[in-house]
């Protein structure tokens, strides 16, 4: 049976002092292994933003990703798919919900 309850993650609803909900940019390395998904919990292991599991410290929720794909296309994506190559090895850059006042 299909879950009806639709989830996807975790999602910022409001931050406590009335302020913008904005993520802090961070880095994943090109060709990191591990699918991550808007919403994942994930977490900051040698400087770079990696999935996070169920005894790790978070570093907060993600909410996106963009990097130049090895064709030269600009992307960005809700998913950072496994083991993705970009242009030049470069990091790419992952959009993270940090701050401990949202809800």
């Amino acid at each position: 049976m299909a879950n009806v309850n639709d989830p996807n993650g975790f999602t910022p609803a409001y931050h406590t002092s009335g302020g913008t909900i904005r993520p802090s940019e961070f880095a994943i390395q090109s060709g990191a292994t591990g699918d991550i998904f808007a919403g994942d919990v994930v977490k900051l292991a040698s400087g770079y933003v990696l999935q996070g599991g169920a005894t790790d410290a978070p570093l907060g929720v993600f909410y996106g990703v963009e990097y130049t794909a090895t064709n030269g296309e600009i992307v960005f994506s809700r998913k950072w798919p496994s083991a993705t190559a970009t242009q030049g090895s470069a990091d790419a850059k992952a959009f993270v919900y940090t701050d401990p006042d949202r809800i």
